[in-house]
């Protein structure tokens, strides 16, 4: 399937910074596509795909993301809002700033995903897939990581305070100067972040 055309209303919407209904997209293709700045609401847009589509401060207020690719997108300082993300793909994709606050993003993949400086609080992310993921200083209280697979993830610096970290993987994380304050971890895994 090729890349679908970006609506009139949403390229309107990045214009005009007001947000628009997204409608339903389901299984589009938006890859590669320019769509810095859109405001987008009561998206539908479950197996579409935004690989390497240019999100720049993109928002999305309520929608619905499962199983989405983002892969290798440019999401800097983007926005999802009480979004569904759940095994949605952001591998390799540049997130730096952004936010899923509020978000379920649970069994998402966000292998060597820069997530510097993101607001992760109280974002869903059990079972989720961050191998080499880099969350350093990103604001991630009440981040749930439970069965995550943190593998190689960069946490310095991250606040994540009153965390979730019940059966998951964390072999070679780089924890030096996290808040761990509150945090949850299986007997014998918590680590020191000095």
């Amino acid at each position: 399937m090729g890349a679908r055309a970006i609506p009139r209303a949403w390229a309107e919407s990045a214009t005009a910074g007001e947000f628009t209904r997204g409608g339903d997209v389901t299984g589009a293709s938006f890859a590669d596509a320019d769509l810095s700045g859109v405001r987008l609401k009561s998206t539908t847009a479950v197996d579409a795909s935004f690989a390497s589509a240019l999100l720049e401060d993109a928002r999305f207020d309520g929608g619905n993301f499962a199983r989405a690719s983002f892969e290798g997108a440019f999401l800097v300082h983007a926005q999802f809002f009480d979004c569904t993300l759940s095994g949605a793909k952001f591998d390799a994709a540049q997130m730096r700033g952004a936010s899923l606050a509020t978000c379920v993003a649970r069994n998402t993949s966000m292998v060597g995903t820069d997530l510097t400086r993101a607001d992760l609080s109280g974002v869903l992310l059990g079972g989720a897939n961050l191998t080499n993921a880099v969350l350093r200083d990103a604001k991630a209280e009440g981040v749930s990581l439970a069965g995550a697979d943190l593998t190689g993830a960069d946490l310095r610096g991250a606040d994540l305070t009153n965390a979730n970290f019940g059966g998951a993987r964390m072999e070679g994380v780089r924890w030096e100067g996290a808040k761990l304050d509150g945090a949850f971890f299986d007997p014998g895994t918590r680590p020191d972040p000095e």
